[in-house]
């Protein structure tokens, strides 16, 4: 069922931020550190370990996010959000090219794959 297929899009894409989360914590462990030992607030300063480590927990944040709102969505309407699939692929291509050894990959496949759930919108609301 089409209906199913957004609810696993949905899990993959919040196992990615959750994932991107766990690496986070393990690879940015000392800066971590070094902010909580600075007292966290403004702790960031021109530190690029630290820098690095905020988008590295932005992007863990807003996956896991998106994951969550595409089951929610599904839950509510059965619809896979298109304009999210088209924006994690517009993303992911831009990361894939300047950083091609990199996660940005799997998300340009769940981005591909909301798109192409997306578009057969009325499949998938049938389903509910």
């Amino acid at each position: 069922m089409a209906s199913d297929r957004v609810v696993l899009i949905g899990d993959v894409i919040t196992a990615t931020g959750v994932l991107h989360l766990g690496l986070g914590a393990v690879t940015f462990a000392g800066p971590l550190g070094d902010m909580a030992r600075a007292g966290v607030v403004n702790s960031m300063g021109a530190f690029a370990d630290r820098q690095a480590m905020l988008w590295y927990f932005v992007a863990g944040g807003f996956l896991l996010t998106a994951g969550l709102t595409i089951r929610w969505l599904r839950k509510r309407t059965g619809i896979a959000p298109l304009p999210l699939g088209w924006g994690l692929m517009v993303i992911a291509a831009l990361g894939a090219a300047v950083a091609p050894v990199s996660g940005f990959w799997l998300v340009l496949v769940e981005g591909v794959l909301l798109v192409v759930l997306g578009r057969t919108r009325r499949e998938v609301a049938a389903d509910v």
